[in-house]
């Protein structure tokens, strides 16, 4: 039990001091703040991204921040030209036109970060890609093959909380 008590505080200390949290991540998953993230080097259809996500007991990624979006194009960047092109995330429209939700919440995209005249709403452009080079959003028909990027939401390493490993 000390030990715990010992470890939850290194973990506490470390996560106050640094800012972020710690995530711990499954094998072969990359890190960032809060979530780990699997950058599939296959590329289909939006549903069926989601769905091999959710097989991973992950969702297709929801970004959430600036800081976040650039840590995927930056990553993608680095993963070589297997991954230069678009990729999806997880919002859509489908529900409702116009009205772009995050598939793993159902709620309201609170950061966005369009390209110049999108969404455009042309015919069956429900499901968002970005740019790799750009970190651009664009909405896009669900039926075009991209690559895509699955999200584990972590809970911090601390004082209640627990650490999937």
């Amino acid at each position: 039990m000390a030990a715990f008590s010992l470890v939850s505080s290194i973990c506490l200390l470390v996560a106050i001091a640094t800012g972020s949290g710690l995530a711990e991540c499954p094998d072969e998953w990359v890190s960032f703040q809060e979530s780990c993230y699997y950058f599939v080097n296959n590329h289909t259809t939006w549903h069926a991204s989601s769905a091999y996500c959710q097989s991973q007991q992950s969702e297709i990624v929801a970004v959430d921040s600036q800081a976040e979006n650039d840590f995927l194009v930056r990553y993608m960047r680095r993963l070589g030209c297997a991954f230069n092109t678009l990729f999806w995330i997880g919002a859509t429209d489908m529900i409702t036109d116009g009205v772009w939700v995050w598939t793993s919440s159902l709620s309201p995209l609170s950061y966005f970060n369009w390209g110049p005249n999108e969404p455009n709403g042309l015919t069956n452009e429900d499901c968002i890609s970005v740019t790799h080079d750009s970190g651009t959003w664009n909405d896009f028909s669900c039926r075009a093959p991209l690559y895509y990027v699955c999200e584990l939401k972590q809970k911090t390493c601390g004082v209640g909380s627990t650490v999937i490993g």
